[in-house]
């Protein structure tokens, strides 16, 4: 007979801690991905049903992260990785959107989205090639 005694309690971090992680996990993905040219403000605030959510100055170059401090968010250290990871990548991606926004020419929005695809496969080429070097 099994007996499963897992118990997600027992990951739980603190705020504090994850706050830390988060830090970590943010800095790392944005000099993985070489975006050296972004601020990045991270904070906390209470915000029930979200982990993180991200204001952004597209011009600027500017992000404000805040990450949930609310009481009934359950941080695990693996949640606080995942999502820097996603918050990175919303900000690494939001150029699609601001494309699709702003350009009102069909012909000058195609060209901007290709361009900024292919940017953003130069940015995951070393990424990819590094971890396929690495077995992966």
């Amino acid at each position: 007979m099994l007996i499963d005694r897992y118990n997600e309690d027992d990951l739980t971090i603190s705020f504090d801690a994850a706050y830390d992680v988060f830090k970590k996990a943010t800095e790392y993905w944005l000099n993985k991905f070489g975006m050296h040219d972004w601020e990045v403000y991270i904070d906390c605030k209470n915000q029930p049903g979200y982990y993180a959510h991200f204001d952004i100055n597209w011009e600027g170059k500017m992000v404000q992260i805040d990450i949930s401090n609310a009481p009934e968010t359950v941080w695990t250290e693996e949640r606080a990785k995942q999502t820097a990871f996603h918050e990175v990548l919303e900000v690494l991606l939001f150029e699609q959107k601001h494309i699709m926004e702003t350009i009102k020419d069909e012909d000058a929005r195609l060209e901007a989205l290709e361009a900024n695809r292919h940017e953003l496969i130069h940015r995951l080429m070393p990424i990819c090639l590094t971890a396929k070097a690495a077995g992966y």
